[in-house]
């Protein structure tokens, strides 16, 4: 990932109501999936700057990975007793070798265009899961909403949810949550993409979708109008976000 967008995320991820909103989704997971009480171990795959890592740190021991250097800066200022490794997706068996975690979790990661076999990828990632651990991967959905924020970020692909089951049921993974993220944004994200695929903008610049407080306060209460609909059987068929779950059952004496 550019570093310039790396270092654009480090200014709204304290903030923004998509990290927040996150933050309650991993909270939730872990509380019903999660492998137990106690200081968890937990990777953090691709993290960026580290909003959603410096999250996962209050739940056990981190370790952070990812290819830039910019990120590598921000999350050891951030985190300076998690352990950071510099490196991609790809390269976890180098890196970690036959490790476990309790939790992995890989998010807006494996949408990158330098991730050439996304699928593989999810195996690498499962390989990483302990007995009775998890597994959450987010990724952007819908290939349609591809737009000008997608091309500043260097996006690969847009995934269907179908894209991360699969090779998590192929990893030996059983798939306990999925669904889309953020279906009330998909039509303002529909309208932008059409807008960005008709006239794509000039330059090169970071693109700005994620960072105006004024809209805010509005996306997190369209947010939890969403998740309060999700908890009570609601179930999105389609949105801005793909959000998977799994986890590694322990062999049974």
């Amino acid at each position: 990932m550019d570093d310039r967008w790396i270092d654009a995320l480090a200014t709204v991820d304290q903030w923004h109501w998509l990290y927040r909103e996150r933050a309650d989704r991993i909270a939730a997971t872990l509380g019903r999936w999660g492998p137990g009480a106690g200081a968890l171990t937990m990777l953090d795959v691709g993290c960026g700057p580290g909003g959603t890592t410096t999250e996962l740190s209050s739940y056990g021991h981190i370790t952070a990975i990812d290819p830039s250097t910019a990120s590598q800066r921000w999350v050891t200022q951030r985190l300076p007793d998690a352990r950071f490794l510099l490196g991609g997706v790809d390269q976890l068996d180098d890196l970690l070798g036959d490790e476990t975690f309790d939790v992995v979790s890989a998010f807006n990661s494996l949408y990158h265009r330098s991730i050439t076999d996304p699928r593989h990828a999810v195996e690498s990632l499962a390989r990483q899961v302990a007995n009775g651990g998890l597994l959450m991967l987010e990724e952007p959905a819908d290939q349609r909403l591809f737009r000008q924020q997608d091309r500043v970020s260097h996006t690969g692909r847009r995934f269907d949810i179908i894209d991360l089951v699969e090779p998590c049921e192929a990893a030996g993974l059983r798939v306990v949550s999925r669904r889309f993220l953020h279906s009330w944004a998909w039509p303002a994200a529909r309208m932008i993409a059409w807008r960005d695929q008709r006239r794509p903008p000039a330059g090169d610049a970071v693109a700005s979708e994620m960072a105006s407080p004024l809209l805010d306060a509005v996306a997190a209460r369209l947010e939890r109008l969403e998740g309060a609909a999700v908890r009570r059987g609601y179930s999105p068929g389609r949105g801005t976000g793909c959000w998977v779950v799994a986890t590694r059952d322990s062999p049974k004496d």
